[in-house]
């Protein structure tokens, strides 16, 4: 169990979170609970069969602060009990089976089960026709009045096998073969805004709502050869996915379906194969690793290799079987193709004496086919033009629909340097150089922009041609990690004073480049003019470096032959330093009290008058509105505890 509060408001403390799916008064004490269990059972029939299970179960109750995609809902921090409550569930069952055939060969296979769901509502509240409109006033506080306008569930259950045949050859071949499959059912559903008063025939102004059944499949065969300290891996894997039955329903009835089109159809059934009754994509990837000694102590290694990504279901399903219009509709697209990327690595590695070895790898990904949203052109559908029969008059929708059209480059070099243990002392360093570049970091782009309108700062490159740095790039990287272990064998002296046996101390400290934003800033700032801005390349700024150092004590007590007890200190992040998530692009530093914000300034300077406040950044709505808590990573967090293990 994992049961904490965190440095954001805290509802909780007044009033425990309630969740439909756990509704016990254990479940949820603090802000962020997490809870998980499992067990394993292995039997070992004799020699050459061996039988596992492992079953693992966890879930977590929060109001979504450290969720992708959700974050500190800051309209709402006065009143947190109007706010969503997340649940998140994942079972996990796996049954392993092992056969050694004979001396040179054997067989694995996974059988597995996956589970998961996500459910979120207000405080334990399902009947979400009761949820009060969400009033957000354009104050300078942007505080919320009402509820969260929104109801969310899905759940994903998957079966999963997976089998492995290996062959020792001869000591220089071994042979390696091996097939996947996944069968998934997800469904969807998601509705937001006037669930308490939606328009006739609807749960809410957007509702997304699907059910699909999509397939996963691979084979691949791999051969290594070792030959005289030459090591060779080559290999072909080919992935396969079929979108579902849902899909090619829609397909084949596109007439019944608002956003289906013949052209659609057909380019499905194009760029897709039959087989066991099912639509496939299908896409073959090579691999292939050479490394061999260039002298006694000197190594060199390439690696090439090819890797596909399916398209996420979010990309894919959305407004899959829509039969109603709305104004802005976020559409899925059944023809996306894989993400696919190309891979290049070359290096050296070279042995010193004393067990310390040093080793040099350049790399480079090209990435291409990513997601990306697209706005469309406005379209006019009138009531008799729908499959619903609630739709009255005509509306203007302006769909934004996914496509395959971004693309990524990531340059790099790696130095690490390895010490292995000798007596007490061990460790790691590595300095990474690169450089990631692409024609757009949020596949969502065009929808926000839809949605958002001039509220939106839009960060994509001009016709999605012009390379930047992506949000994710980082210039350099550095760790170093270091490990002092002294057992009951080995005592070093200091001082004169023979130090304690069974203890360890643990050093690691990681630093890396700021977090990249978009500059903005005046057009002329000799003379300012409210609303005359201008913006640097898509992500051209790097914010304050990132850094931690972390310390782990333990301190072990045999109690008995074969019972262990352990004492251990650990400190995150130990100097307490700053690392923003999130960049005020005025000053390329983290939002602060007092900092320069001029287009905050600029829209709310004369919101109360001439006999009202000031606003200015060191306002209590300055505070409340733009100093979001959760732009800052982890602080600095102590713990200690006891294990005991027998």
């Amino acid at each position: 169990m994992d049961v904490r509060d965190g440095p954001l408001p805290i509802y909780s403390r007044t009033r425990r979170l309630v969740s439909p799916m756990y509704d016990f008064n254990w479940a949820a004490p603090r802000q962020q609970n997490e809870w998980n269990g499992m067990a394993k059972w292995t039997w070992v029939l004799n020699p050459r069969h061996k039988l596992n299970f492992t079953t693992n179960r966890q879930f977590e109750i929060s109001q979504g602060f450290e969720l992708a995609g959700e974050g500190y809902p800051r309209p709402f921090q006065d009143n947190l009990d109007r706010y969503l409550v997340f649940t998140n569930e994942s079972i996990l069952s796996q049954l392993y089976y092992r056969w050694v055939m004979g001396e040179k060969d054997y067989f694995e296979v996974n059988l597995g089960r996956n589970f998961s769901r996500q459910h979120a509502n207000i405080n334990g509240n399902d009947d979400f026709t009761t949820y009060p409109l969400i009033n957000s006033p354009p104050s300078p506080a942007g505080l919320a009045f009402g509820s969260a306008d929104r109801w969310h569930d899905h759940y994903a259950e998957s079966w999963n096998l997976k089998a492995t045949y290996a062959w020792v050859a001869n000591q220089t071949n071994q042979f390696k073969t091996g097939l996947e499959l996944n069968f998934t059912e997800m469904q969807l559903v998601d509705l937001q805004s006037s669930l308490g008063s939606p328009p006739p025939g609807k749960l809410g102004i957007k509702e997304d709502i699907f059910k699909v059944h999509p397939i996963v499949g691979a084979a691949y065969f791999q051969d290594t050869v070792n030959y005289k300290g030459m090591i060779v891996n080559a290999g072909v894997r080919l992935d396969a996915w079929a979108p579902g039955r849902e899909v090619e329903y829609v397909m084949d009835h596109s007439e019944d379906y608002l956003f289906i089109f013949d052209d659609m159809a057909d380019e499905f059934y194009d760029n897709t194969v039959e087989f066991c009754l099912r639509s496939w994509k299908m896409r073959v990837s090579p691999r292939l690793g050479v490394s061999f000694p260039v002298t006694e102590k000197d190594k060199f290694f390439f690696n090439y290799g090819h890797f596909s990504q399916w398209p996420r279901y979010a990309y894919v399903y959305p407004q899959l079987q829509s039969q109603t219009a709305t104004k802005i509709q976020l559409l899925g697209n059944p023809n996306l193709d894989p993400k696919i990327t190309v891979e290049y690595e070359t290096g050296v590695q070279h042995e010193f004496s004393g067990l310390w070895s040093l080793g040099v790898t350049f790399f480079n990904r090209d990435i291409y086919g990513y997601a990306k949203s697209v706005q469309m052109k406005p379209v006019n559908i009138g009531a008799d033009e729908t499959p619903d029969p609630n739709d009255t008059g005509t509306t203007t929708i302006e769909p934004v629909r996914y496509f395959n059209g971004d693309s990524a480059r990531s340059l790099g070099v790696e130095l690490s340097v390895i010490k292995r243990t000798t007596r007490w002392l061990s460790g790691s360093a590595s300095l990474e150089l690169s450089r990631s570049t692409g024609t757009n970091s949020d596949a969502d782009e065009a929808y926000l922009l839809a949605v958002y309108d001039e509220a939106y700062t839009p960060t994509a490159s001009l016709g999605g041609l012009k390379r930047n740095p992506l949000l994710w790039d980082k210039p350099w990287k550095v760790s170093f990690n270091l490990d002092f272990a002294v057992d009951k064998k080995d005592r070093p002296r200091l001082f004169g004073w023979t130090l304690p046996a069974d203890w360890s101390l643990n050093l690691l400290f990681q630093a890396e480049a700021g977090q990249r934003y978009t500059p903005r800033a005046y057009a002329d700032p000799e003379n300012p003019v409210f609303g005359e801005y201008v913006y640097g390349d898509p992500y051209s700024g790097l914010g304050p470096m990132k850094q931690s150092l972390n310390l782990r004590f333990n301190k072990t007590w045999d109690l008995s032959r074969r019972q262990r007890l352990t004492l251990f200190f650990e400190g995150r992040n130990v100097l307490d330093h700053k690392n923003y998530r999130r960049i005020n692009p005025w000053t390329g530093t983290g939002y602060q009290v007092g900092d320069l914000n001029p287009g905050w300034v600029d829209n709310y300077a004369d919101w109360y008058g001439e006999e009202g406040p000031v606003l200015n950044t060191y306002s209590r709505e300055y505070v409340k509105s733009q100093i979001d808590p959760s732009y800052l990573e982890d602080p600095r967090m102590l713990l200690m505890g006891v294990s005991i293990s027998w």
